[in-house]
């Protein structure tokens, strides 16, 4: 499916005063129930999403997005999610662009994110 990617992140661990990258492997899933569950965490609806992106920001918004399509990724292959949300935040600082393209494509190609090309209808000619 062209909705669901699944990159490594890599989580920080603090082990005494040293802090280790360990990459854990996180699923996204962007479709109906990943919008659902953005919109419940946001506390609103539609008709405030611009003025909420406007008082958060895009960067917040992006990462509120991806929360929600991995929860939505746990929730469809009933497992639990292995991070929390602030190690989340801080491990998707630290993905590499290559990750980044493929979230985004991910995103992109989505039904319910993104716009899905349409096949176009040949026009009937009245004559």
């Amino acid at each position: 499916m062209n909705n669901i990617v699944t990159i490594e992140l890599p989580c920080p661990i603090r082990v005494g005063f040293f802090s280790l990258n360990r990459k854990k492997k996180i699923g996204f899933s962007f479709d109906n129930l990943s919008a659902f569950i953005f919109r419940e965490n946001i506390g609103g609806n539609e008709a405030n999403l611009k003025e909420w992106v406007k008082e958060k920001g895009d960067s917040i918004f992006f990462i509120e997005t991806l929360w929600a399509a991995a929860n939505s990724y746990a929730q469809h292959n009933r497992i639990k999610l292995p991070i929390s949300k602030k190690i989340f935040t801080v491990s998707i600082s630290q993905i590499s662009e290559e990750d980044v393209k493929k979230l985004v494509d991910a995103m992109k190609f989505s039904q319910t994110y993104g716009m899905k090309t349409l096949k176009s209808k040949k026009k009937t000619k009245k004559n």
